[in-house]
């Protein structure tokens, strides 16, 4: 059995990376799928300074955003029937994604590539590039 992760944010890429995988599970039938989400209570509080919103609340209101963009993300696996786990998890997004995949010994990464130029990626850091370069496994990026 092949153990995919999926990581996914709000972007199209990354939507288009669930139909990609979605499309593999129609036809190959024996995969285990987990889709994650990586939220990052520290940025968000660090936004969020000069608000008068409490910690929890803000905590509270990323999870709950965390969960709705997984569920956006998967409806394409309801299409096909395929059964998938789903998590949320709280870091900084590339160093989770790598981090969790290895210790649940997944085979395969696959997400979305946000579309940013060469020049982008270097000054801002790109997730997938920071995945595609940490992971123990083989990763597909989808653009």
């Amino acid at each position: 059995m092949f153990k995919y992760l999926l990581a996914v944010d709000e972007s199209e890429n990354a939507a288009r990376a669930a139909q990609y995988l979605a499309n593999l599970a129609g036809i190959w039938q024996d995969l285990d799928i987990t889709v994650v989400h990586v939220v990052n209570f520290k940025k968000e509080i660090h936004k969020m300074a000069n608000s008068s919103t409490e910690i929890p609340e803000i905590e509270k209101e990323v999870i709950a955003q965390g969960w709705q963009v997984l569920n956006e993300q998967t409806v394409a696996f309801d299409k096909f029937g395929v059964t998938i786990k789903k998590q949320l998890i709280n870091g900084h997004p590339s160093d989770k994604i790598t981090e969790f995949a290895k210790l649940n010994d997944f085979t395969h990464i696959v997400l979305g590539s946000r579309g940013l130029t060469d020049l982008q990626g270097l000054v801002m850091g790109s997730v997938s590039h920071r995945v595609l370069h940490q992971a123990h496994c083989p990763v597909t990026l989808v653009k």
